[in-house]
């Protein structure tokens, strides 16, 4: 699993930052292929979903990999083109997904954001 972060200042949508997302990938040397793609969350805190089948080579061996992302806005209420966005990400085997996928889902519907953390954000980067 992991998590990664950046701050935006861009009018891309969150779909043209998974977008970005699945390039890096393939950038990567791997062979992605989105999978399906959902939009989710608030006005103030918008997300997309998204799982991509990989197909990866490692150590000449080859793997047949789901990655599912949460791509998750924090958003300035004052200059919504001002955000913050999370990528949480987990990756495993096809056969490992029924399980890993939900310990994930159940994982991202848990986490949250420190209270204050947005205002200290946006005062350091802003």
């Amino acid at each position: 699993m992991s998590l990664r972060g950046f701050f935006r200042v861009d009018a891309s949508t969150l779909g043209m930052i998974g977008d970005e997302a699945l390039a890096e990938m393939r950038e990567g040397g791997a062979s992605a292929s989105l999978v399906k793609r959902k939009e989710v969350g608030s006005d103030t805190s918008p997300a997309i979903v998204q799982l991509i089948e990989i197909d990866a080579t490692i150590n000449e061996s080859r793997f047949d990999l789901y990655q599912a992302q949460v791509i998750q806005a924090i958003v300035d209420n004052e200059t919504p083109w001002k955000r913050i966005v999370l990528i949480f990400a987990v990756t495993c085997t096809y056969a490992q997904w029924a399980v890993v996928g939900s310990e994930f889902r159940d994982f991202v519907a848990d986490a949250k954001i420190v209270p204050g953390a947005v205002e200290l954000l946006e005062t350091a980067l802003g």
